[in-house]
């Protein structure tokens, strides 16, 4: 049986392909795909996304409705997170996209998008010990902590890389003021976190600024999924790409690391600060990278667990 889902994020809108078997609870990946439209730009000036911008969505999903078909896909699941839920415009948006491509976009709370994110990532990775995943997004940012297959804190804070540039970063080398105010509002909201007691042995990054980092870290030009799996990349490496972004115009950053960093340029630095800062917070000097995540957890959650 062969499964969709897509994620529409803040920053991305991703399609996977999946065959399933139910019985054995497995996901089997035939076919991914990412673009980067970046639909929550400026949402927190005007408050609605743009015309422009879900004149962009609409085209995704209507070349992803395409792909679906051609696979037979029984079902295609079509996930909305921060973007989606700030929008004042979220009922006219998924009224269009019904109307233009019959997808019917779920908006989820964050605290679904948390337990989405988890089950994407124990599709293919299992721990005995507790563990940390964070899912660094455009607009928020997810934190959980779990042991074995069980969830046992998750927290979203609301600020994701693209947001937080609209609001602090507005040229590249990036200005010393602009890095202070940027940590000054990470302090801010990452006080709210309260999971210092658990104590995870193991963080797992997932989404596009540690999957990005270990790109870049293992010298890939393109990004490929498979290779990145599972990779392991320490803080100061993570340290030695954050020092190069901040301090570099975005013209040398895309001649330096290629077309992996590509329409990521201007938001990797603000992912690296906030990963940083997470490493920091849980004392620990490396973080495992997964390319699974929402798009995965969707389809594990509600093909697998469904009541």
């Amino acid at each position: 049986m062969n499964i969709a889902s897509i994620d529409v994020g803040t920053n991305t809108i991703l399609l996977l392909i999946a065959q399933i078997d139910l019985h054995k609870k497995l996901i089997c990946t035939l076919h991914e795909e990412i673009r980067m439209p970046r639909i929550g730009e400026y949402l927190y000036e005007t408050g609605k996304i743009s015309d422009g911008k879900i004149d962009e969505l609409e085209n995704i999903l209507l070349e992803y409705k395409c792909i679906v078909e051609n696979y037979n896909c029984s079902q295609c699941f079509v996930i909305g997170t921060h973007a989606l839920r700030a929008a004042a415009n979220k009922l006219a948006i998924q009224k269009r996209i019904y109307n233009k491509t019959s997808f019917l976009i779920e908006i989820i709370s964050p605290e679904t998008e948390a337990e989405f994110a988890f089950h994407g990532v124990k599709s293919a990775i299992s721990f005995n010990d507790t563990f940390a995943i964070l899912d660094i997004g455009g607009g928020s940012t997810e934190i959980i902590i779990g042991k074995n297959d069980e969830i046992v804190e998750r927290k979203s804070i609301p600020v994701g890389v693209v947001t937080l540039k609209d609001s602090f970063i507005s040229r590249y080398p990036i200005a010393e003021d602009e890095r202070s105010k940027l940590r000054d509002k990470l302090e801010i909201e990452f006080k709210k976190l309260n999971f210092k007691q658990y104590a995870p042995k193991t963080l797992i990054g997932i989404s596009g600024t540690p999957t990005t980092l270990s790109g870049i870290i293992n010298k890939l030009k393109v990004f490929n999924p498979v290779l990145l799996e599972n990779t392991s990349i320490s803080i100061n490496e993570i340290h030695s790409v954050f020092n190069f972004l901040g301090n570099s115009s975005l013209k040398k950053i895309r001649r330096s690391y290629g077309e992996i960093i590509s329409k990521r340029e201007d938001i990797l630095y603000i992912g690296c600060e906030i990963l940083l800062y997470l490493m920091s917070y849980f004392q620990l000097s490396n973080v495992m990278i997964s390319a699974k995540g929402i798009r995965h957890g969707v389809i594990y959650k509600k093909m697998f667990m469904a009541s």
